[in-house]
């Protein structure tokens, strides 16, 4: 019975999510829905989410779930993301009020983004991408790539310090780069379309997006110096399922819980 049911799982990542909260927590009532971005939420899965204690879910969910104004008893929702902009945007553009305990994923993802974020750096810097295509083309152009700065010459700013951008601080420091720290006390956007089609910026590697998947009509895709990824900096691990078992062992407890998000500083 839907009623029956405390924790609600709608990610991408649902399946593996499910079965890691299953095994550790043998004790509770947990259902996936399997639910896909693209296609939405169906009528089928409102009697759950009418009916759900808890929501551990891919922010488009929850999005999904506010903007269609879905009745909802939730008491604690854990996002399976670091970031929370596109909840916030919703949330603050339509005045909504939550009703529920709202967490973010703040752990876990540190590793793998570190090296998606060194990664394109040194692919960027030996011109990676422009060799891949001399290659399709039969060139042999070694003059033109023969001058690469190296990593010891570059100096990398960090927008926030929590425990992303102090992995990515750390690799890039370990690797001789100078590090720049800047604080993140406030919300911060940055018209970066504007700034690479004036110059101002030599390029840009883009992750993540206020609307994925972004829609095909963006300005975005076919924008000069910039390469997109569909939001795969951070996969999905066992430390996001780690992370939800955490807080939910908190949750049992009545103690407070760990990431809860904070609305004047945005995350």
């Amino acid at each position: 019975m839907a009623n029956n049911i405390r924790v609600l799982i709608a990610s991408g990542d649902g399946a593996n999510l499910e079965k890691r909260v299953k095994v550790t927590l043998p004790h509770i009532n947990v259902l996936n829905l399997q639910y896909d971005a693209t296609a939405g939420i169906t009528k089928e899965m409102i009697e759950y989410i009418e009916n759900a204690e808890i929501l551990l879910c891919d922010p488009p969910f929850f999005v999904e779930c506010l903007s269609l104004k879905i009745p909802h008893k939730f008491k604690w929702v854990q996002v399976t993301w670091a970031g929370i902009d596109s909840l916030r945007n919703v949330i603050h553009s339509n005045k909504l009020e939550l009703g529920c305990c709202l967490t973010r994923t703040g752990e876990g993802f540190g590793q793998l983004m570190g090296e998606y974020v060194l990664g394109h750096i040194i692919s960027r810097e030996h011109h990676f991408q422009e060799l891949l295509l001399k290659q399709k083309q039969k060139e042999w152009s070694r003059a033109e790539f023969s001058n690469i700065r190296p990593l010891t010459s570059l100096t990398i700013g960090i927008l926030g310090l929590g425990s992303i951008g102090s992995e990515v601080a750390r690799m890039c420091k370990e690797m001789g780069m100078t590090v720049w720290a800047l604080s993140r006390t406030k919300k911060m956007s940055a018209p970066y379309v504007d700034y690479l089609s004036e110059g101002w910026l030599g390029g840009a590697v883009l992750d993540v997006f206020v609307k994925e998947p972004l829609p095909s009509n963006s300005v975005l895709w076919s924008l000069d110096g910039v390469l997109i990824t569909p939001h795969v900096s951070g996969p999905f691990s066992t430390k996001v399922a780690d992370a939800f078992i955490s807080n939910f062992r908190l949750y049992e407890a009545k103690k407070p819980l760990k990431y809860v998000v904070d609305w004047e500083k945005g995350y």
